[in-house]
Parts: C-alpha cells; structure tokens; sequence
C-alpha cells in the first residue's frame, strides 16, 4: 500500500492505492459518503478487525500443494470492495432499481432519525454496498473448512450480538456472528455516519428470521451467484494456484441487473465462463484429495481438543474452543499452528484419542504420507441393515454431502426484446456449471478414504473385509449422515459436567434442533449422550448402537417429532424402534425417566407408541419448539430435566 505521506517524518499516514496483482492499482479509496469528514474505509482497513485478516490464509492448506496460494483473506476483501465499486459504477442510472431497497432501509431505520439528510442519497447508498462488501469476511476463522463450528463464539458474544440486531443468533455459523460483533462494537465510532442494522442485513441477512425483503436485490450483489465476492475469489484463486483465468471487466460489462433472484445478463459466455471456472476450482483445488485430506486431519484433532478440557488447557491454555472477541482477534492462522505442533508433543499425544494423536502427528509434518481412494455407497434408508466399521485410527475418511443448488439462484440471459432465460438455456457446454457449480468431474461416490503407505495387511480384519466387498462406503455415508455437526456428543465422563446421563433420542430430520438442545446442555455443563456417527461408533450395528445408549444412561430425553414417529412406524426394525423398545424394556425393571421435546405440536404426537412407556399421551414438556429459539429450548430444558430429576429422585427412593 500506498499512501499520503508526511514530509516531516516521512511515515505513511493514509492510504490512496492498492497495488493488486489481480486488479492492478486500486487507486480509489476513497469514500462516497462522509458527512464528518473522517475517511471511513482508511479507518476499517486499519481495524485491528481488518488487520487481522493478513493472518488469514484465503485457502487455507491449499498452498501445501499449490506453492502460491498464499494470499489472504485481507487482500481478497480489498479486492472484493473494488469489484463492488465497478459493478456500482456499471449499473448506476436506470438499471439500479436494485438498491432502492437499501434507500428505502435507511429511511425506516429509527437509527438514523437525526442523520444528516444526504444518508438517503444515491452516494450513501453506494457507501453502505462498499462497506458492507469489505467487510464481509470479517469474522471469517483460520483454517475455516476444518474450524467451522468448533472455533466459536462464547454465550456472551452471542447473547451481545442477538441484542445488537433483535435476532437469535445461537444458531448462525460463527463467521456471521463474530462479523457483527465487531459492526457493532469495535467498528461502531467508525461507522457511525452509517446504518448499522443495514449492514448487518447486507452481510448476513440470509440467517435472519425477520426477513428484510426490500435488501435481497442489493443483497444478489453481495452474496450471490454472480456477486462482488465470487468475481473476485474466482480470478484471485485461480490466479494464485494457475488454473485460470477469468476477464473481471467482460463479465461486470455483460450484467443488465439483480434482482430478489440474482443477476440478469445480457451476453451468457463470460458468466458462464466465470461459473465453469469456479466448478473446475472446486474439482481440483478446494475439493483435492491433498487439501481435503489435512482438512479432515486438523477437524479432529480440533474436535478432540476442544473434548477435553484438561487437555484443550494445555495446548490452547483455554478450557475449550469457545472465544470471546478479545480471543477472536488473536484467533489466526499462526495461533491453530501453535495448537497444531503444541498438540504433537509428548505429553499432549498421550492424553489426546489415538486419531487424534495422528492427527497432530499429520500436520506438524512428523509422519509417513499418505494415499487416497475414493469409495462408493448406496445406503439404504434407514441404515439398519449395515454393519458400522470405524476405520483403524491411521486411517481417514471424510463423505461429501449432497448439495443441491438453491432454485433461488438463478442467472438468467436476457435480450433486448425477449425475457429472461436461465443461463442452462444458452450454454450447453456450461449447463452442468449453472445447475451443479460444486463439480463438473465425478467424485466416485464422494467418499475420501486416506490411508497411510503402509501393509493394510496390518488394519483389522473387519476393516480390510468392508474395503474389500465395497461395503465400507455404505458404512461410511450411513456414519455421516448421523454425524451430529457439535463438538461434543457424549460428556458423560467429561471432567465439570454433572448431573444424571441423558440418552438424545431423535432422527434426522430433527438435526438442526437437537444440535441446539445439544448446545444448550453443553452450556449447562449437564451430562448427555447422543449418537453421532463415528465419534460415538460402538461398533456392531446402529440398533446395537442404540440399545446400548439406552442401558448406559439414566434417563431419555426425546426429541420426538411428526418425522420421528413414520420412521418409528415405517421402519419397525430400525433405529428409532429399538430404542423405544429397549427403553420400555428398562422400564419393566427400574423407573427410567423419559421426557419428550418437540418441534411439532403436541396433536401430531397423539398417534405414538406411548403405550410401550405406560403413557396414554407422550411425556410432553413445554411448548414446540419450531422455531429453535434459544429462549423456548432453555425453558423445555429446565422443565425437562426437573422431571427427570425428580423421577430419578423417586428411584432413589425406592419408589
């Protein structure tokens, strides 16, 4: 960078140009709209919050593999404001229709009663897209692929942050919640010419309950199929690791407009070019065996970390992985490497899980290499019918979920006197592109194995046996598709949690509730136990699996639904059934409290098999808990485990 330079010092003291490989001179930085004078972007480009994103590799392990793929995630948010300042520029007139909703934002925003007049003109409108596109990796973590949800915020931040914008925000990926917490308070004197709530919307508006509708078209801009960032993540990864390139200045020429559903184009190549670039980025960068392999290696070594709060202490000198803002600033590339060749010593490799252990091993470079395979499977529906195989602990493997493509996100073509048509209609070369962006080459079944270059001779018999007959990948997937996304499934021996063991009885369908149950007793420190693939793999099959988590718990917390009763019905050998006949079973014997939390309303649950539990009614607590909000969960929580406290009182008893 460059700047305005002070002749009696010759120090820097401002900045006016970027020097960028892939945009050559960003030689305007300056702002659109300032009422007080203060240079506003200067300001946030020297935030600590900004600042710290130099030490935040843009690709993570990629540059393992492809040497100059170091770049960061400060320079992508550079370069993601000049493309904003283009398509800006480009759409400005009568095609900027699109940004009447930020206008018309600021305007009903009681924030800003007292602004100056001009806040609601076109220039602060255009201030309020360049901020927002800068700062829209602000709370991106390092490492992401492997830390996401592992490395998060602390109640409080969470608790801060649902205030700041009148949002629950216990279940938002930790990106968006630390990129607000540093909106509204670290960067809050900076922006405080500017609507808050607006920017918060712009950066992370898709996770918002209360939906602001009149922003999604400038939101298309941000965060789109065609938008500021991914023109300029395309070019910058493809530039850095030499794949290929993309011509920035055709495809912002090519746009007419957004729209609530995305970008309206007048020409279909070079859209279509920059949408197959980023499917080949994907095949052979993000997605490679190489990068995907150090991902999976650090994300359990992280998960086992954060596990164990004596052995976290040691290695982070924290109790666990939750941070605080304070802890987020410092929370770089170079402090998980610390944790990484801290966690390979010796006395962390004795008190890590085996896995783990070689994890650490991994990434601090003191181990064999590796090779990789990739596997197929097709699972039945329910998994009951397979046997699950936990791989040796050398050994690693990750699925790759089905990702449909939103039907929101659309890129359509449109001539001068016809309507708009979805890109897949011009482009045949590129429709697999437009309609699947993950890949355009096949993953053999999505499953990554990696084993080390070794005689597999010496790997369980059990093992080598699925891997032979093809079986092991239906084992793998049934794991993933049960794997809960938390970073402790089972605290029953895990030193400060107390209380009587719960079993989390639930399906699938149920996942993003019953990951917040799980949150919420984690905070409580209460002892729980929840199946979730091959951390809690016992072995055998999932109906040994879960009988199993019935007899070695003491009480059942139900997360009954409309869809955990048809697969209770449905599948009278699966999961769900054994469990409740296992739990009817104990209940013969002993009093085994059960209680049951639910998303649905209590008459959709009328029809359940409460008869195997003595019930004529299911052992309802509180209200549905549909919406997930925190404060719903935590009143059913409290009212739950009273119940079962007061059950197990009464065994006590003798009663």
């Amino acid at each position: 960078m460059s700047g305005k330079r002070d002749t009696t010092t010759g120090l820097e003291i401002g900045l006016s140009k970027v020097l960028d490989p892939i945009h050559g001179e960003i030689i305007n930085m300056e702002d659109e709209y300032s009422p007080d004078g203060r240079h506003i972007l200067m300001e946030l480009v020297f935030s600590p919050s900004m600042q710290r994103l130099r030490r935040v590799k843009q690709l993570g392990f990629v540059s393992r593999q492809y040497s100059g793929a170091d770049h960061s995630r400060f320079s992508h948010a550079l370069g993601t404001m000049h493309v904003m300042r283009k398509l800006l520029t480009h759409l400005d007139g009568p095609t900027a229709d699109n940004l009447q909703g930020v206008e018309s934002e600021l305007k009903q925003n009681p924030e800003l009663d007292d602004a100056e007049p001009d806040i609601f003109g076109r220039a602060s409108v255009r201030q309020h897209m360049l901020v927002a596109s800068l700062l829209q990796d602000l709370g991106e973590l390092p490492y992401g692929q492997a830390s996401d949800g592992i490395l998060r915020p602390t109640e409080d931040v969470c608790r801060e942050v649902s205030a700041y914008v009148n949002e629950d925000v216990h279940a938002w990926p930790p990106k968006a919640v630390f990129s607000l917490a540093a909106i509204f308070g670290e960067l809050k004197p900076t922006l405080a010419a500017l609507g808050l709530t607006c920017l918060a919307y712009l950066i992370t508006g898709k996770h918002w309950a209360n939906p602001k509708p009149h922003l999604h078209a400038a939101m298309q801009m941000l965060d789109g199929i065609v938008d500021a960032d991914r023109i300029d993540y395309v070019a910058r990864d493809a530039h850095h690791t030499g794949v290929g390139q993309v011509n920035i200045d055709q495809v912002i020429s090519s746009l007419r407009y957004y729209d609530v559903q995305g970008p309206v184009c007048r020409d279909a190549g070079p859209v279509a070019s920059l949408l197959a670039l980023r499917a080949h980025l994907y095949s052979t960068v993000y997605r490679s065996a190489a990068n995907r392999f150090r991902v999976m290696t650090l994300r359990e070594l992280l998960l086992s970390i954060d596990a164990n709060p004596a052995v976290c202490g040691t290695i982070t000198g924290m109790s666990n992985l939750q941070l605080t803002f304070a802890e987020f600033l410092i929370t770089d590339d170079v402090r998980v490497e610390a944790w990484i060749h801290a966690a390979s010593g010796p006395e962390p490799a004795r008190a890590l899980p085996k896995r783990a252990g070689h994890a650490a091993a991994l990434l601090a470079g003191t181990r064999d290499s590796y090779r990789h395979r990739w596997l197929s499977a097709d699972v039945p529906a329910d998994g009951q019918d397979i046997a699950i195989v936990i791989p040796p602990d050398e050994v690693f493997a990750e699925v790759f979920p089905d990702e449909p493509v939103s039907s929101t996100e659309l890129v359509r073509i449109q001539t001068e006197s016809e309507e708009p048509l979805e890109l897949s209609r011009f482009n045949g070369p590129y429709a697999v592109a437009a309609t699947n962006p993950k890949s355009t080459l096949p993953m053999h079944g999505n499953i990554l194995l990696c084993e080390p270059h070794q005689t597999r001779s010496l790997f369980p018999v059990k093992y080598r046996n699925a891997l032979k007959d093809g079986t092991l990948g239906a084992s793998l997937r049934y794991q993933a598709q049960h794997q809960l996304n938390v970073p402790r499934p089972d605290t029953r021996n895990i030193e400060g949690f107390q209380g009587p063991s719960l079993f989390i009885s639930y399906c699938a369908e149920d996942f993003k509730l019953v990951e917040l149950i799980i949150k919420r007793l984690e905070l409580r420190k209460q002892r729980y136990f929840a199946l979730s693939g091959t951390f809690t793999g016992l072995g055998g099959t999932p109906g040994d699996n879960s009988r199993a988590a019935v007899r070695n718990t003491d009480a059942c917390l139900q997360v009954a639904s409309a869809a955990y009763l048809k697969r209770y019905r449905d599948r009278p050998d699966g999961n769900i059934a054994l469990e409740l006949t296992e739990i009817h079973d104990r209940r013969v014997k002993e009093i085994y409290p059960v209680v049951t939390v639910s998303p649905d309303p209590f008459t959709e649950l009328l029809s359940g098999p409460w008869h195997l539990f003595d019930m004529t009614e299911p052992p309802f607590i509180g209200s549905p808990l549909s919406t997930s909000d925190v404060a719903s969960i935590d009143a059913a929580l409290i009212e739950a485990l009273n119940a079962i406290n007061a059950a197990l009182q009464k065994r006590r008893a003798g009663g």
